[in-house]
Order: structure tokens, then sequence, then C-alpha cells
């Protein structure tokens, strides 16, 4: 249950019908930077909410069952294209997306199911035209477009989906003239380009601009382009190395340029290469489908590792069509035993070492441990008075953790999320949260006291972290020695090489009704902030 999942779900707690069309017409979320314009995915959880509440066991199992009939449109989509009698390699293929430790950052993550909903849509939309291509009658068309809707209206990600049926019109439509070849493909797929400008036009009306991440990532295109790739192979983790090793390296202007040339020109090739032979044009489509999301992703800027989802589609078919081709010429060629054999050996890498087979036990602590800290504070906060302010110490805000050799990131709580939930679920209190000292939590036995918080002298707090190796603080307001904010606390900070101190001093005059609320690793306490003189 990430940061920003409760605020999405509370902006959409209204049980009418009239609720649903407003979904259409405004933003997602009523956080600024994570405001976007996703009406499928507000729509399914508004559903959900409306049946089950902010139940976090629900949502967690919906993303299950979706990330399960996406198996399943591989499965299929293998068949399709992979072929043969025997079911062996599209099951192959299924099963490794099914594993596939990227799906740790995508599949266990309630927030993050509008990546999903893009490629079930795509896969759907793909499977309809494919139909429609065989001669099944008009109505697959219509279905393909149907499912092409949902795909764009579930995130910024799904006009792609158009492209993507492009280029398998391009793949697969008998025509050897390249301008009829291109000009058919366009009046096939017109319908869906049409419905980019349809979600364009209704995003800027909710929203009244392009939606974006208010943050400069500055990376280069060959890095993104790299790291592509390392999203892939995650189970290798010589490429993860690698990529650290050189990451460096490609901030040079020059380095970033030919690296750039040369994966242009390794694309090009590839599909020089895919194009030459008819029974090429499976894997030629796969190329297509890749590339097509990798320059996109470096065409945006910015690509963290649960945008691999979709393109991890094409990614596993793509290795499934080569291990298949090379598996039967391997009794006569050499060359291709041992590509079959390397092939061989990295599915079973992603199969053996994935995350979701041996464990992925951290996140789900995370996820219990954020339901932990709503909860309590839910609780503390019933039985304070109205109007009051709570400042919140030391609440974990990311989870830094390593399953099976894979690291990730979990981002728990933050003000907003603590923020919404109160306002959700204790709405006549209006209470107001403010954020003073968070930290970021690493791999450790969770559900210890980790912290200590104690009163000094009158006016007087100290916060302690009594193991540096297990948790990063941070200050969430000026840390400057002396410095006021806005409500007068005063923060020093002490970064010791055996110890972490923070000292947070009250004015001589504070509010009425303020509380500390304190997260000491296992429970939250809460401090009253009386009057001093």
């Amino acid at each position: 249950m990430e940061f920003d999942a409760v605020p999405k779900f509370a902006f959409f707690n209204e049980p009418n019908a009239g609720h649903a069309l407003k979904i259409f017409t405004q933003s997602d979320s009523p956080l600024a930077y994570a405001a976007w314009y996703r009406p499928i995915p507000s729509f399914i959880w508004w559903s959900i909410f409306l049946f089950r509440g902010i139940d976090f066991q629900t949502f967690h199992a919906f993303n299950f069952v979706l990330h399960a009939l996406n198996t399943v449109l591989v499965f299929l989509l293998a068949k399709k294209l992979v072929g043969g009698k025997s079911a062996f390699f599209p099951f192959l293929a299924a099963l490794v997306f099914a594993l596939h430790p990227i799906n740790l950052n995508v599949v266990l993550f309630v927030s993050r199911l509008p990546e999903m909903m893009v490629a079930f849509s795509l896969l759907a939309s793909l499977l309809s035209l494919i139909a429609f291509f065989e001669g099944r009658g008009n109505r697959f068309y219509l279905l393909s477009i149907a499912f092409c809707f949902l795909g764009i209206f579930s995130k910024e990600a799904g006009s792609l989906i158009p492209f993507a049926l492009f280029f398998y019109c391009i793949a697969f439509l008998k025509e050897k003239n390249i301008p009829k070849l291109i000009s058919k493909a366009l009046m096939i797929c017109l319908p869906f380009f049409s419905l980019i400008v349809i979600y364009a036009a209704l995003m800027i009306f909710a929203l009244g601009k392009f939606p974006g991440y208010g943050l400069d990532f500055n990376y280069s295109s060959s890095q993104l382009a790299f790291s592509f790739f390392t999203h892939l192979f995650l189970p290798i983790g010589c490429f993860t190395r690698i990529f650290n090793t050189i990451q460096p390296i490609l901030w040079q202007p020059i380095i970033n340029i030919l690296l750039s040339i040369t994966i242009i020109a390794f694309a090009l090739t590839i599909l020089k290469f895919f194009s030459k032979e008819e029974q090429n044009k499976p894997a030629l489509f796969l190329s297509y489908w890749l590339f097509l999301f990798l320059f996109a992703f470096v065409a945006f800027g910015f690509l963290p590792p649960w945008y691999a989802y979709i393109p991890l589609i094409p990614f596993c078919l793509l290795l499934i069509f080569l291990l298949k081709k090379h598996a039967k010429k391997s009794r006569k060629s050499s060359q291709s035993l041992v590509i079959a054999i390397m092939l061989s050996l990295l599915f079973l890498s992603f199969i053996a070492l994935s995350p979701l087979v041996v464990s992925y036990r951290q996140p789900i602590i995370a996820g219990k441990l954020t339901q932990t800290i709503l909860s309590q504070t839910q609780a503390i906060a019933d039985s304070l008075p109205g109007q009051s302010r709570l400042y919140l110490v030391n609440y974990p805000r990311i989870m830094q953790t390593k399953e099976n050799g894979f690291r990730h990131a979990i981002i728990l709580v933050n003000e907003e999320s603590v923020q919404e939930w109160l306002n959700l679920k204790l709405p006549e209190k209006n209470l107001k949260v403010i954020p003073l000292v968070s930290v970021v939590l690493f791999t450790y036995p969770l559900g210890e006291t980790q912290f200590a918080f104690s009163q000094k002298e009158n006016g007087l707090f100290l916060l302690e972290n009594l193991d540096t190796s297990s948790a990063k603080i941070s200050i969430s307001l000026p840390p400057a020695p002396k410095k006021a904010n806005e409500t007068g606390i005063i923060i020093n900070y002490n970064n010791g090489k055996t110890s972490e101190t923070i000292e947070l001093g009250l004015p001589n005059k504070i509010q009425e009704n303020s509380f500390f609320l304190f997260f000491d690793g296992k429970q939250i306490q809460v401090i009253k902030t009386n009057k001093t003189e």
C-alpha cells in the first residue's frame, strides 16, 4: 500500500452514481505531485471501495488476479506468435513473465494497477486484432478498439498501444509495396490513434495541463537505455554491477552520444535481420514492440523499474521465439546448440531466482507495517480533541530492502497519506498533520523498538536512533540549528559516528491541542505538547 494509494482511494469515496462521472472529469489524486488523469484505474478502485472500503487485502488480491489474467493472455499471444504443436514454449514464456523479478515492483503495489491495466488492454486489444485478421468477424475489430480505449484511459503509457498495433499491421499485412503497406496499416489503426486525441483533450480538460513529475531527473539517454535492459535482465546480478560501474561514465556527453548511436544502430540491425525471412515476422513485430517502449521511455526521460512491466512481454516472447528456433537447429548446428543452452539457462535463472518464488517477505511486512501505523494513528487521533495538530516524529517514509539479491525500495507512509487517512476515517475531527522527522528503514527485524523519544526538560524533547545501521533519519522541516519553522518548533540535528540525535525544542507559547506522535519501530506513542512558561 504505497504512499499515494490512500489519498487516491480517499479522493473517490462518494457512494453515488454521479461520482462515477466525476472520475472522468478530474485528476485521480488531491496531491499536486501525484495527480494524473487515469480514470479507468480510479473507477476500479472506487468500485472496490464501495463494497470493501479501504481494505488492503482486497486491493492486493485484485492486483494478483489481474497479473494472473495478464499471464494467461501472454500464453495465448505466445501460442499465436511462437506457434507449434506443443504448448511448452508458450507456457515457458508465460511462466517467465509471471515470475520475473521486476514484478516485485509492480504486482505487490496497489498504486501500480495502471501499469497492469495497460498491459491487459494491450494484450487483449492485440489478440482481438489478430482474431480480426484471421477472418473471425468485424466484432473483434470493434472489441480491439474497446480494449485499446481501456488501456489509453488507464495511463499515459497506454497511448503507445495504437503504435504497437500499427507495427503488428506493418509486420503481418501481405503488402510488399511500402507506401501502400503503411497507408493500409494507418487506415486500420486510425480509430485507435483517434483515441489518443480524445484522451489528451479530456486530460487537459480535467487537469488544465499535461501532467508530469515536478522534478528534473536529468538522466542521459544512454543511462535510460542501459537501465531498460538491466531491468529486463534482473536475475543476472552482473548486469546491475556493470551498470553501477559505468553509470558515471554515461554522464559524459561524448560517451552518451556514441552509446546512443550504438543502441539505435543495434535496433535497426535487429529489425533488418528479422525482416529478411517470412518465418521471422513474429520476431520482427516483437522487436518493434520492444524498441517502441525503449525509445518512448528515453524520450520521456525517466525509467523506474515498474515501467518495464509492459515491455517485459515482448522481451519474454522474443527470447522464447529464439529459443524455439535454435532448439530445432541444435542437432545440426553447434552455434545454435550454444545459443539454445544459454537461453535455457537464462530462463532457468528467471524462474529459480525470482523473489516471487523464493520469498517476498519484506514487502509483505512493509504492507502490514503501513496498515499498523495508519490504524494506530487513527486510534490515537480518535481519542484526541478536534482541531488538534499532530506532529509526526519518526514515521517510516521508505523501507529499503533486498529480496534474493534484488534491491528495491518501498515507500510506506508520508504526511499526505496519514492526513488523507484521518480525513477519511475521522472527518469530524478536522485534524492537521505536520511532519517533523521521518526515517528510511533498512532491512532488519521489524517489530523491535529501534528509537527512543524522551523529554530532557520542560519544552525540550530528545529523539535518539538506537542503531544507526538500521535507519537513516531525515528532517522533514528546515534542519538548520535554532531556525524556527511556521509552527515555532526548533530542530537541532547531530549526526555522530555511533549515534544520531535530534532535539525538538518547543517555544514558550505553543498552541492548544498539539501532540507529538512518535513511532519507535514497534508502536506509536503520543506525547502532549503542554504549554510552557
